[in-house]
């Protein structure tokens, strides 16, 4: 019943973000096909997939923010009311271990985001096997993956930043939560960013204490 009514206020505070960001991303993958299907009247369904294979087109290239930005959406709809509102303040001073309640508001966050980010995927996939052989489509697939691990380790980074209780200490996450984003994003030839896919689902999981730990410091400083 706790779950279910931390899960309850967190869809409050958060399903705008979640619409907002499904539309994006529902609209910035319609693009993308759009892009695909005139490359392919123009140039030919030959030509284009020689020079895709040979030159590494990506085409997932329109959503490369995209996740990013939902992720940052989400997490401030999340917790930045909980620091303007002083909503935070109060719910430490509940008979509950923090790393707990932090863990659930996360647990909510997270998995509303790889829900919304597995369909659009699948999407993309099943939308990509209907131009390309289905090799090719899973290379393209598997080199936008790390852009949505980005958009879940966006979410984590931000609810990080905003629980820190210091603002020295939350200027020094910032930064970092930008170089972690920008190693997410780098841009690599096709085909090459699937060795890494592990490392960054472990850094991921790394990154979702980091909150727990800015909740303990909280605590700690307001109480």
């Amino acid at each position: 019943m706790k779950i279910y009514n931390t899960f309850y206020k967190e869809r409050i505070k958060t399903a705008q973000a979640i619409v907002a960001g499904a539309i994006v991303l529902v609209a910035s993958a319609a693009f993308m096909f759009i892009e695909l299907n005139q490359a392919f009247r123009a140039d030919g369904s030959t030509s284009v997939i020689t020079t895709s294979i040979m030159r590494g087109v990506a085409w997932g290239g329109v959503l490369h923010w995209v996740p990013t930005l939902v992720g940052l959406a989400v997490g401030l709809a999340q917790f930045l009311p909980e620091l303007t509102d002083k909503r935070f303040k109060l719910t430490l001073h509940l008979p509950h271990d923090e790393a707990a309640i932090v863990a659930t508001m996360l647990l909510w966050g997270v998995g509303v985001l790889l829900v919304l980010f597995t369909l659009v995927v699948v999407g993309i996939f099943i939308g990509l096997s209907l131009y390309f052989p289905l090799e090719l489509s899973q290379t393209i697939v598997l080199d936008a993956l790390p852009w949505f691990l980005c958009g879940v380790a966006v979410y984590l980074l931000t609810a990080w930043c905003c629980l820190e209780p210091q603002w020295r200490q939350r200027l020094r996450n910032i930064v970092v939560a930008a170089t972690v984003v920008w190693g997410y994003l780098l841009d690599a030839k096709q085909g090459c960013t699937a060795p890494m896919l592990p490392w960054l689902v472990a850094l991921t999981c790394v990154i979702s204490l980091f909150p727990i730990s800015s909740a303990s410091r909280f605590k700690r400083g307001e109480l």
